[in-house]
């Protein structure tokens, strides 16, 4: 039993050999991209007369060609899939409770947004003079990612409107992630992300703190967050209050996106006597892989009851007295979504409940990875059945 890294470098270094290895088990395969260390390793394998490779995972990828690159890397001959409706595996399977919970915005959020779209719709409107025909209203990010790519490929060319092209949606792409973290977030993180914005010299940047919408809404926000919450924080912490005044030695993990949402969450759910929180966050963020292990083992032997993370328990994170997932916000992705999914109900039953503020990027993400699940199956299914018929 290694991590991948381990094995990875002992084979660069000669300090191991795989001629006697008869079977390879590969966790959360998934991975087997690019330069992860699983695609060496499996490179050198391959080599091996008798070699035997098993590949697992919960989510190898929405799509086929994902899906491709990964049996390609792994030399995976066969697919095989298994779901919660198949009977041999449903004898090992607890049950699993969930649950959404639309959260309404209040009026002093919604006023305050109502000021930064309008600035940005005004943005918007700009686009249309620089040959933008898709409708306004249907401008994703994707759109404004590739306009940049566009115009940054009309700099070579010489073309005067490519500068302002540029700077103008890098800014719609900053407005449009100030939007969204205001409404799934929290008030500090929006305030961070401004902050983050006056230390930026960019004109994008320039322009956005300028704007006399911009500036309202920040001054607003400044005297909102010294007396207010974000609705969703105020129902995160009515549902787990309400979690241990029916059970006291509940345990609950809680994902979010952000660093700062975590710290914000953090400081409310301290203000209740029940709630025991505890953060789990990436090295990057300050947690080394000792103080990762130290926290996880707080939170089994009792010292917490409330663990906060980040993208770092979505994989790897086994606490089988969970009773409780609680997805503060949505991830577009499915693999992320079904990896949280996975962190609960693993030995007794347990709840999922998912926080979406209403009318926001959470209802939109929390969809877009059901429907790429759904598509991921479809397309195991045919590559087995496919397997199948050939085999006939």
């Amino acid at each position: 039993f290694s991590t991948p890294q381990c094995i990875n470098n002992d084979l660069k270094n000669n300090l191991i050999s795989l001629e006697d290895v008869i079977l390879i088990v590969f966790d959360e395969a998934h991975h087997t991209v690019q330069n992860y260390a699983y695609v060496n390793i499996s490179k050198n394998y391959q080599n091996i007369p008798h070699h035997h490779i098993l590949a697992l995972t919960a989510s190898p990828g929405n799509n086929k060609e994902k899906i491709n690159e990964i049996c390609k890397n792994l030399n995976i001959e066969k697919v095989e899939i298994r779901t919660d409706q198949d009977e041999e595996v449903k004898q090992y399977l607890q049950e699993k409770h969930v649950s959404w919970l639309t959260i309404p915005l209040d009026e002093p959020l919604l006023n305050i947004l109502s000021k930064i779209k309008q600035y940005h719709t005004s943005k918007l409107k700009e686009l249309k003079h620089l040959g933008v025909t898709k409708p306004l209203n249907l401008i994703n990010k994707k759109d404004l990612l590739d306009l940049q790519i566009k115009f940054r490929l009309q700099l070579n060319q010489k073309n005067p409107i490519a500068f302002h092209g540029i700077s103008l949606s890098t800014l719609l792409i900053k407005t449009s992630h100030l939007i969204d973290i205001l409404e799934t977030q929290g008030i500090i993180t929006t305030l961070s992300y401004l902050k983050k914005l006056e230390s930026e010299t960019s004109k994008a940047s320039k322009s956005i703190l300028n704007s006399p919408y911009i500036k309202l809404a920040y001054s607003q926000l400044i005297e909102l967050s010294k007396t207010n919450t974000h609705p969703k924080i105020s129902s995160l912490v009515s549902i787990i209050t309400k979690q241990f005044e029916e059970n006291k030695n509940s345990k609950i993990i809680i994902f979010v996106n952000f660093r700062d949402t975590i710290d914000e969450i953090l400081i409310a759910l301290k203000n209740v006597s029940s709630i025991k929180p505890v953060i789990l966050i990436g090295q990057k963020s300050g947690l080394n892989q000792k103080q990762q292990v130290g926290v996880i083992k707080d939170f089994e032997r009792n010292i917490y009851n409330v663990l906060l993370c980040t993208s770092i328990g979505e994989e790897g994170l086994s606490i089988g007295t969970l009773d409780i997932a609680i997805f503060y916000d949505a991830v577009p992705s499915a693999i992320r979504r079904i990896q949280r999914t996975g962190r609960v109900a693993r030995i007794k039953p347990g709840k999922i409940i998912h926080l979406m503020a209403a009318g926001s990027k959470d209802v939109a993400y929390y969809w877009k990875s059901k429907h790429d699940e759904a598509k991921m199956k479809n397309i195991l299914y045919n590559m087995q059945d496919k397997e199948k018929q050939s085999a006939l």
